[in-house]
């Protein structure tokens, strides 16, 4: 076997490795596999022939003598820092009967050490102030990146270029902007060089910058359009210049790096208090009068737009003077109550793409029960405390957290209120 790769790779870059292999005996050589074991920080990306098991098993059959085999494996180093020493390790050998992408009898191994090294020019994306491989953001909210760049050669490099290309379903074209940039819309590709930062023009030896940009998510969901399916918002940046050697020839050089950045679904959340409404008859004065018992429907409903939303759950408490009755809607729905600490949690679970929006989403409903107290009396005693959201996106994979604010009720010390006429707030 002999392996044919770079010795040195900068962070983030594409990297090729192509391994050989050559049967030199007489004999044939039957079910052949080849196993690679990765480094840690080596991104997969595809491989010539595609792998037969995992990423990393190739099943090459019997192979006759003199035969050779090849394969091209694309990726790249990923979470990697400077200096760093990567190995791959590389198997040749029969398949095990048992365990496929296990070898029975090596027939040939070997090492190959790439040596991380610092780009000779580079560019590194920061979204939000945080450099990550991908990042999660609210839909419509305000992506503020930054392109930290760095010459880290030792002689100037001439008319650097840095170029933001800009893709994805999420990207809102109309909210692209570029201090010191030119925004080009017909290739939706930022522009930074010497015509727009004369800082560009001649970059000495361990000189660095910053260049910045914005954009904002699409809404995820729409009449018109529907709802985004994975929205996504792609970022490439490239930065290239010219360097000077021997003989006043100029060298191109240029790094690049790709950074996704996921949208969190919007996730809806309804919290109601009812009294003429709802799905149970309610009974007492309204407003609530002193000393006299006063029953609420409390209404939770969810929506939820682009991505499924799994662990949905929704937690509230009840205040020391309101109780709850037992009584829950749908019969079955996944909500209990614990009398000890008055906390309610309605198990909501999956929430599905689209839930809620032009059909019926997820809703229970509950009673409770409230007698004000002489105490309370011209106040607005709260009837249930803030309520909270949670559950876990799974495509941007990150938590969701919604809040909604405590629910309260008027008890006026005005004998000559309209109670006949009153509604509750919602």
């Amino acid at each position: 076997m002999t392996i044919e790769a770079p010795s040195e790779v900068p962070p983030n870059q594409d990297v090729t490795l192509k391994i050989k292999a050559e049967i030199n005996s007489e004999r044939k050589a039957e079910n052949m596999i080849i196993k690679v074991d990765y480094p840690l920080g080596f991104q997969f990306t595809s491989a010539t022939p595609a792998p037969s098991l995992g990423n990393n098993v190739f099943e090459l059959g019997t192979l006759e003598p003199g035969t050779e085999y090849q394969i091209a494996i694309l990726g790249k180093m990923v979470d990697v820092w400077n200096g760093e020493q990567k190995v791959f390790k590389v198997w040749s050998g029969s398949q095990s009967k048992t365990e496929k992408s296990e070898i029975d009898v090596v027939f040939n191994s070997l090492l190959y050490t790439m040596l991380i090294n610092k780009p000779f020019v580079e560019s590194s994306i920061f979204v939000n102030g945080v450099y990550s491989k991908e990042y999660a953001i609210n839909s419509g909210a305000p992506l503020s990146g930054e392109i930290r760049w760095a010459n880290n050669l030792d002689t100037k490099v001439n008319d650097m270029e840095i170029r933001l290309k800009l893709s994805g379903n999420a990207m809102n074209r109309k909210s692209i902007k570029a201090a010191k940039g030119f925004y080009n819309s017909l290739e939706d590709t930022i522009v930074w060089d010497k015509n727009t930062d004369s800082r560009f023009a001649e970059v000495k030896p361990g000189d660095s910058g910053i260049v910045t940009f914005s954009v904002a998510s699409k809404q995820l969901y729409s009449s018109a359009d529907g709802i985004l399916n994975q929205p996504i918002i792609n970022l490439y940046a490239s930065i290239s210049g010219k360097q000077a050697v021997a003989s006043n020839v100029a060298k191109k050089i240029e790094s690049n790096e790709t950074k996704i950045v996921k949208i969190i679904s919007d996730v809806g959340f309804a919290n109601k208090l009812l009294y003429y409404t709802g799905p149970f008859t309610n009974t007492g004065p309204i407003p609530p009068k002193v000393e006299s018992e006063t029953t609420y429907t409390v209404v939770w409903n969810v929506t939820n737009t682009a991505n499924v939303v799994r662990n949905a759950k929704v937690r509230a408490s009840l205040p020391s003077w309101v109780n709850f009755v037992g009584t829950t809607s749908p019969a079955d729905a996944n909500l209990t109550y614990n009398a000890s600490t008055k906390e309610i949690v309605w198990n909501v679970g999956t929430l599905v793409r689209g839930a809620g929006l032009g059909n019926a989403g997820p809703e229970a409903a509950f009673q409770i029960t409230f007698t004000p107290s002489l105490s309370q009396l011209d106040e607005t005693p709260i009837v249930i405390n803030d309520a909270v959201l949670t559950g876990h996106d799974d495509f941007a994979n990150v938590d969701v957290r919604v809040n909604r604010s405590s629910l309260n009720t008027k008890l006026p010390s005005d004998a000559s209120f309209d109670y006949k006429n009153a509604r509750v707030v919602e």
